[in-house]
Order: structure tokens, then C-alpha cells, then sequence
């Protein structure tokens, strides 16, 4: 019979915040020692679901002795994952915050088909996003890190971190586990298409942000690795000439506030020009992110559910993936798929947060077979008077792959023990 040692406890939320997104774990060891993230943090149902669900998430926070946030990712700039962001920031600081990376012209673009204007206050946050975070009253966070594109072939290799020590047979033998340290970022260069960037220069303390390199992970030594994935094909796209001709307005809108109103509706007429009015398909970018136990030998033990998920799986396949508003549509799977598959992730996949609320342009029939999730969580509100997420075409094919509705009123929540074999 083989030796198993409880090294730590996992809790996994997915808040009740309506028709939006708010995640959230926490690992903690027997030594006492805890790491914590956050996925996400919005709703466009009633703010009060989010403040609800920060202060039961910060309470639980306190009383696993966290005094930090150690990572949050948000996954995009809408309304419905990021409404309550200011609030997280006030209730807890934060260690590192992930975001894509999206060059400036691609910002003002996605600004454009927003309907944003030169005067509307989160015009800043499309001009530069690291000074409009850290500007937010009650600020603190230690380091913005940036995810560039990614393409299929830049897919993460296997973890090649340390194994766990071989466990003796004696039951008498006392295991020695390292504390949850600090995360370890396999940092890249800044990419070319960044200089010139107001949001990569030093802001007034004289930080830059970081650059994780194409593929790199956040690693937790010993216990639990996040690998994030900025699909470049949901970028916006667009041909030399138009950016040869946008880049004189870009410089206006970025270097002379006197000029940037008129240089910015100067970019929509040349924007609404080469695109037209009303693009058929609006862009939409959001960060992916894997997140699980780097060896095969944590396994997850006494697991107990809000809700019905697949057992025994759950035992060895209790990663998550965070899709936010992504699409995995047609080529968009293949990318995903080819991008994780060298290193066998999507085989440890358990928990799979559905596409943009379980909305019918994000899916295709038959993806759900093909992830093979032990859970398939919909964040959405289905009362929801315009939305009305999820689709039924999408339920349906979750269905035999343990759907769970997290609307206004229920959440999901996991915990169990991790175990080493």
C-alpha cells in the first residue's frame, strides 16, 4: 500500500455575483503558511452581490492568516469582470496583478468599439492601464505583470520543477514540506511592438512592469503552477496601411492633451473608414489561465462540493481552467488545444469555467466532450433581461459533464486535502 502524506488544504470558490465573474483559491499547509489568488472581479447585476461576496472571500482570507493577495488576473476591461476591482484592491493589497499585454493602437481600437471617448474617465485606463490601476483610490499593488501573445507553438513544456521527495513505507516517518513561498515568473524581454508605450514606462515610484516571457508560468515551488494564454488571434487586427496611417494620431492622443480629442475622433473616422460602422465581429480579448498541481503525485483527497462533480476523478483531475470571455470557436480550440499539448495539462483538467457566460459565439457542438471537464461552471445570471446566459445549445452539451449554474444566489465552493502519494 502506498504511503500518503497531507501536506496542505485546497479551496476553490466561484463567488454568486450574477451575470459576471469572481474566482477565487487559497492553498494552505500544514505548516501554516498559504498562497491566495483571484480570478476576476465583476458582475453587471447588483454591486451588492459583489461586496457580499469580497467580504465572505476576505473573511475566509483572514482566517487562513492571508494578509496579501498573492496573484489576481483579470482576464479583460468589461464591466461585468472587473465592477468590483477597486473594492478588492481596499479590502486587501496585492502581491502581483496579471494582465494581457495589448498594444496601444489595439487599445484604442477595442476603446472605439467600446464607445469610449477621449473624455470619459476610463479613456486613461485604454491609454494606459498600469497609471490608471495604480491610480485607483486605496492602490496597492507590488507588481503589474503583463502576458504577451501567444502563439501554439510557444506552448509551455512539462513542469520541470523538483519532484517530491520518495515517501518510505513507515507510517512513523515525518514529512518535512517547504512553506508556500512567493511565486516564481519565468520573465521574458519587453516585446518590440511595446516601445514607445506609455503603459510600460516607469511610473512614479520608478516601476516598470513585468513581462512574463511567450508561454511563461507563475510558479508556487513545490505545490502549484498558473499558466496563462493571450490567444493573439482574438486581437484585433488590422493592415499596414492603417496602422501607418493611425500612427501620427496615435502620437497626438498619447504625447499633447490639448490635441487628444480631436486625434482621437480623427482614429474613429479613420477606423469606422477601413472597418466600417459596425464590425461584424467585435474583438474580444481575454486572458485564459491554467492553474494546478505541478506533480502528478498531489492528489486531491476527502473532497467536499457545493455540487454534484464527477468522483473519482476529482481526485487526480482537479486543475482549473479560466476562460473569462474568451471564444474556443472553430480554430480557436486548435490553438488552445495546441498550446497546452506538449505538456498534458488539459489531461489533469477538472474544473472548466464555460466561454463568456455560456454564450452560443464563444462555443462549438462537441468542445465539452472534448474537454472532458469533471465540472463545467457557468457564471452567468439566466433571469438576466438582455443576456440570458447560458445559451441552451451550450448547457446541452455540458451536460453530461456536471454543469453547475452560478447565478445571484449559489456559488460553487471545493475543498479538500492535498495529498502526496
Amino acid at each position: 500500500m502506498k504511503t500518503r502524506r497531507q501536506i496542505a488544504s485546497l479551496h476553490l470558490h466561484w463567488w454568486p455575483v450574477g451575470q459576471g465573474l469572481y474566482s477565487s483559491g487559497v492553498i494552505r499547509t500544514s505548516s501554516d503558511s498559504a498562497f491566495s489568488w483571484v480570478y476576476d472581479c465583476g458582475t453587471t447585476s447588483n454591486q451588492f452581490l459583489i461586496d457580499r461576496a469580497l467580504h465572505m472571500d476576505q473573511t475566509e482570507r483572514v482566517s487562513v492568516g492571508v494578509e496579501k493577495i498573492d496573484l489576481v488576473v483579470l482576464s479583460h476591461f468589461d464591466k461585468d469582470h472587473i465592477s468590483g476591482f477597486s473594492r478588492l484592491i481596499a479590502a486587501c493589497p496585492i502581491k502581483r496583478l496579471l494582465i494581457p499585454y495589448v498594444p496601444l493602437w489595439k487599445r484604442l481600437v477595442l476603446a472605439i468599439e467600446q464607445g469610449v471617448s477621449a473624455e470619459d474617465p476610463t479613456f486613461l485606463f485604454f491609454l494606459n492601464p498600469v497609471a490608471y490601476l495604480r491610480g485607483i483610490e486605496g492602490s496597492d499593488i507590488e507588481d503589474i505583470v503583463f502576458v504577451p501573445t501567444g502563439e501554439p507553438d510557444d506552448g509551455p513544456s512539462a513542469p520541470d520543477d523538483p519532484e517530491p521527495p520518495i515517501l518510505p513505507e513507515s507510517e512513523e516517518f515525518e514529512l518535512t514540506w517547504p512553506p508556500v513561498g512567493d511565486l516564481n515568473l519565468e520573465i521574458g524581454d519587453t516585446p518590440t511592438e511595446a516601445v514607445g508605450d506609455p503603459a510600460v514606462e516607469q511610473d512614479e515610484q520608478g516601476k516598470e512592469p513585468i513581462f512574463l516571457k511567450p508561454s511563461g508560468r507563475l510558479v508556487v515551488p513545490s505545490f502549484w503552477e498558473f499558466v496563462p494564454y493571450n490567444d493573439a488571434e482574438q486581437q484585433p487586427k488590422a493592415s499596414a496601411d492603417f496602422i501607418t496611417q493611425a500612427e501620427f494620431l496615435l502620437d497626438l492622443v498619447k504625447n499633447d492633451v490639448t490635441k487628444r480629442i480631436q486625434a482621437f475622433e480623427n482614429l474613429k473616422g479613420l477606423y469606422i473608414e477601413t472597418f466600417g460602422s459596425t464590425p461584424k465581429n467585435k474583438n474580444i480579448i481575454s486572458l485564459f489561465l491554467y492553474s494546478g498541481p505541478i506533480s502528478t503525485r498531489l492528489q486531491l483527497d476527502t473532497v467536499l462540493t457545493s455540487h454534484l462533480v464527477e468522483r473519482p476523478a476529482i481526485t487526480t483531475r482537479y486543475a482549473q481552467i479560466h476562460t473569462g470571455d474568451g471564444t474556443l470557436k472553430g480554430a480557436h480550440y486548435t490553438r488552445f488545444e495546441n498550446f497546452f499539448k506538449r505538456s498534458r495539462r488539459l489531461q489533469k483538467l477538472g474544473l472548466f469555467q464555460v466561454m463568456h457566460h455560456g454564450a452560443k459565439p464563444q462555443w462549438h457542438a462537441g468542445i465539452a466532450a472534448k474537454l472532458n471537464p469533471t465540472a463545467s461552471i457557468f457564471s452567468s445570471d439566466p433571469a438576466h433581461e438582455v443576456y440570458k446566459h447560458p445559451r441552451p445549445e451550450v448547457l446541452r452539451d455540458f451536460w453530461p459533464y456536471h454543469p453547475i449554474q452560478v447565478d445571484n444566489v449559489t456559488g460553487f465552493h471545493l475543498f479538500g486535502y492535498l495529498i502526496l502519494i
